[in-house]
């Protein structure tokens, strides 16, 4: 092998190139737009995002940035996100497409490993092929008919399927894709289609909190039509008509608390038992008297309402000794005071929305029935405190629940305590033993609330061990927290603000299997000593700043440290253990901070090896020298690299001695098969398709795809590149 030695001269030009061509570029606030308006490029900050209502296609952009939420500006003519558009968003990040026909969302546009929730409002919308979400990450799908998505993703144990049942159209209900049973009319809606419920198997309507309904039927169909009996219970607000003919034949009982409620005449129209629950029984029976005389046969009974001004929202009935036995309010989101022990009843068949207590809560025990039958998804917060009881059958319902049980002794009692046709979404400390309470619910998912932070100190991991990825708020790890935990792997959040590694007294990782520990690159960590001890064979210290103490890592085995700046790397251990430290081995990091040490070397075939991933031309040139008299160059084909282009599998590089000879070399980066320089899906594509023998590689593309079997390009090969994209390994170079 031969070096090359050459030095560096760079000219800035700015232009945009894009999958979509040779395009002119223009801004729009934060995003970068070409000639049609497409988003191409984004450079703001992250965080909540609004695509312009012009923007028909996203073509790139948002790769690797903290994005929590995209939604579209009103009117949005969005046709198409493109591969990789939002690949690796380093955060959890919620989309709500537009409602509108014709949306198409190209395979692995949302590569990522970070939990992806999205709205799909309109059923026409496209997943092209089996790897939108390719992920090793949640996927939370909200969409019309929203199951038949699964048929998209070999991923989808890791998906969640829930369907978006009413779309509302100017306050009209004007669909309904839901399963039927118990359903619960959304707020907006001021009225009610007849045909839009007909044949949906519905056995119950009710109305949110808030609602505005104003019309229920419109005056010609039957509201019900083929559905089971029906239990109607309207909102107790004024101004509401039922339309005629709207409740026939298909339900049995409905009740009104507003006297102010107007029945046109033949509004319900059924010779069947039919009971009547208002406020005013003798008013009541006014309101049917011009429908037919088969009203002798119905019953009333006194109810609840009268079109008063609505009670308080949060009216508890207390017993003697301060227990919650009754509740009065109008549903939604309720908070318990503090005071209160027990939870013996109130709220069984409220629209119940939210759960919380107030702090420092006194809660002991919920009682069974508690809140059986709440007719919306609950969202449930218990106190972190210690001996709280659930008991049997307290959470019956077929609606969503959602529980944060915070404190590892809380006893669920029984087996029926979320007895549920439901789902059952239980956030906890030791969630996943909870599954013991539950031989009848089918539908349920645990998450463990596996970390505990106090102040910036990690003071409680209750995980399964394992790869685990210490929260960004962590400053300290005290060393026991994380003892006799099988854990393999530790990594760290993005942002992460970690101060110190240890506590310069104990193991840190004391009665774990072997562990490969990756400290987040920022500046100013310190490893106490003690904190690494014959439990660690490898550890990645990306930043020259960070500080290990004597006796920070103290062992006799085999070690491997990956650091940026080998030479002063290795006197972070001189005084260690001179015996150990015979058995280290060091390896340098790709890039760290804009320092950049690469090593190349020039085969018998003028192909240049050494370069880094994402490795741009003007990095390039300064880590080489030349005489004055010679330039050096890089093109893709005949288009002349930039400073800020990344050099690929088979970028040339022209060098001109300014005499005679001009030489050209081709680039090589291990793992860069489609040759735009960095390591992404689209070589995962690549690799699948040689390995399919729909599109063969040859010469250097071939050699980048030898990173693991060198002479050949094997399954093997392609597991690695998974594995590396995943961040579960690298690709050295």
């Amino acid at each position: 092998m031969k070096k090359i030695s050459i030095f560096l001269v760079v000219a800035m030009l700015f232009s945009l190139m894009a999958s979509s061509g040779s395009l002119v570029a223009s801004a729009e606030g934060d995003f970068t737009l070409n000639e049609s308006g497409d988003i191409i490029g984004y450079t703001g900050p992250g965080g909540a995002i609004v695509i312009p209502a012009g923007v028909k296609n996203i073509w790139a952009g948002f790769q690797e940035l903290a994005i929590t939420e995209v939604t579209f500006e009103e009117g949005s003519l969005l046709e198409y996100i493109h591969t990789n558009a939002f690949a690796y968003v380093t955060t959890a990040m919620t989309v709500t497409l537009p409602d509108k026909a014709g949306i198409t969302l190209a395979d692995y546009s949302f590569f990522t490993a970070s939990t992806v929730t999205m709205y799909v409002p309109n059923a026409t919308t496209i997943f092209t092929g089996s790897n939108v979400f390719w992920s090793i990450g949640e996927v939370n799908l909200y969409g019309k008919n929203a199951s038949t998505a699964e048929v998209y993703s070999d991923c989808q144990a890791l998906w969640n399927f829930f369907d978006l049942e009413y779309t509302v159209d100017g306050g009209y209900l004007t669909e309904y894709v839901g399963i039927g049973g118990n359903i619960v009319i959304p707020k907006e809606v001021t009225n009610l289609y007849s045909t839009v419920l007909n044949d949906k198997g519905i056995t119950g309507i009710s109305f949110e909190a808030g609602s505005l309904l104003t019309t229920f039927g419109d005056g010609a169909n039957i509201l019900f039509a083929s559905n089971p009996d029906v239990i109607i219970e309207l909102p107790d607000k004024e101004g509401i008509t039922v339309k005629a003919w709207s409740i026939w034949g298909n339900s049995s009982q409905i009740t009104d608390p507003n006297t102010t409620t107007f029945y046109e005449d033949y509004s319900v129209w059924t010779g069947a038992t039919f009971k009547i629950i208002a406020p005013e029984i003798s008013g009541a029976k006014t309101f049917f008297d011009n429908n037919s005389a088969v009203a002798t046969g119905w019953t009333f009974e006194v109810g609840e309402g009268g079109g008063e001004e609505e009670p308080p929202a949060d009216e508890f009935t207390l017993n003697e000794d301060g227990d919650i036995v009754g509740y009065t309010g109008s549903g939604g989101a309720i908070v318990i005071p503090k005071e209160v022990k027990n939870i013996w009843a109130g709220f069984a068949s409220k629209p119940i929305t939210n759960v919380t207590f107030e702090a420092d809560s006194e809660l002991e025990y919920i009682g069974s029935s508690a809140f059986n039958y709440v007719t919306t998804d609950m969202t449930i917060i218990l106190p972190d405190k210690e001996g709280i009881m659930i008991e049997d059958w307290c959470f019956y319902t077929s609606s969503m629940i959602t529980i944060t049980i915070p404190n590892a002794s809380t006893v669920i009692n029984g087996d029926n305590a979320f007895n549920s046709l439901g789902w059952v979404l239980m956030y906890g400390k030791n969630a996943s033993n909870a599954e013991v309470y539950s031989e009848k619910c089918q539908y349920w998912l645990f998450y463990d609330l596996e970390y505990t932070v106090d102040g910036g100190y990690l003071t409680e991991y209750v995980g399964d061990g394992g790869e685990i990825v210490i929260p960004k708020e962590v400053t300290n790890i005290y060393s026991t927290v994380l003892n006799d935990k099988d854990i393999t792997k530790i990594s760290f959040e993005e942002g992460s603000l970690l101060t110190t590694f240890g506590d310069g007294a104990n193991y840190i990782l004391a009665g774990n299997p072997d562990v490969i520990i990756e400290l987040p690159d920022i500046e100013g960590i310190t490893i106490k000593a003690w904190s690494i001890w014959a439990n660690s064979s490898q550890i990645t210290a990306p930043n020259a700043t960070t500080i290990f103490e004597d006796y920070s890592v103290y062992t006799g085995i085999a070690f491997k440290i990956i650091a940026p700046l080998i030479s002063e790397a290795k006197t972070f251990y001189d005084t260690n253990f001179a015996g150990g430290a015979i058995y280290w081995t060091f390896q340098r990091c790709e890039t760290i901070d804009n320092q950049h040490s690469f090593t190349y070397s020039v085969s018998a075939e003028n192909i240049i090896s050494g370069f880094g991933i994402e490795q741009t031309l003007a990095m390039f040139l300064e880590g080489v020298t030349k005489g004055a008299e010679v330039t050096i160059t890089a093109l893709n084909g005949e288009t002349e690299l930039l400073a800020t282009d990344y050099i690929g599998t088979g970028t040339t590089i022209r060098v001109d001695n300014g005499i005679v000879t001009v030489t050209d070399y081709t680039a090589l980066v291990m793992g860069d098969l489609s040759g735009d320089g960095a390591i992404d899906i689209n070589d995962l594509v690549k690799m699948k398709a040689h390995l399919l023998k729909i599109d063969e590689l040859s010469g250097v593309n071939f050699v980048a795809g030898e990173f693991f079997v060198q002479g050949q390009i094997s399954i093997s090969n392609l597991i690695h590149l998974k594995e590396y994209l995943l961040g579960l390994e690298l690709i050295a170079n």
